[in-house]
């Protein structure tokens, strides 16, 4: 495959990884949707990994050390980005959880009559 094609193609990926990062900060997800967009993300960052590397293998590469530099870098970064994103929904379930366990408990106790002592402590 030619060149310029596999770095236009990585660029359109690139792109389209920038667009959806933005909808965790503009749009109201909910958990199950936070993390399938999670894990789209990740799916274009590997796709991305792999033309990054047919990119610095082809033999037309020119400047191999730059293009080098600048792919590693962007995959850092989005690597901090996609870590901090499965921190967030880690935090979401961990409340959802703690949320869904005091409504249960809550659910639990409604209803039931007071203990005698629980009466007369008043």
């Amino acid at each position: 495959m030619q060149l310029n094609k596999l770095i236009a193609m990585r660029d359109d990926h690139r792109r389209l990884i920038s667009r959806e990062l933005e909808r965790f900060d503009s749009t109201e997800l909910t958990t199950s949707e936070y993390d399938r967009l999670l894990n789209l993300i990740m799916e274009e960052a590997e796709e991305v990994r792999m033309l990054n590397d047919k990119i610095v293998n082809h033999n037309d590469i020119e400047d191999l050390s730059s293009e080098l530099v600048e792919g590693k870098s962007y995959s850092f970064d989005l690597e901090l980005k996609i870590q901090r994103l499965r921190d967030n929904l880690n935090k979401r379930i961990g409340n959802k959880e703690e949320i869904t366990s005091n409504i249960s408990q809550d659910e639990n106790n409604s209803g039931q009559p007071e203990s005698d002592r629980e009466m007369f402590a008043r």
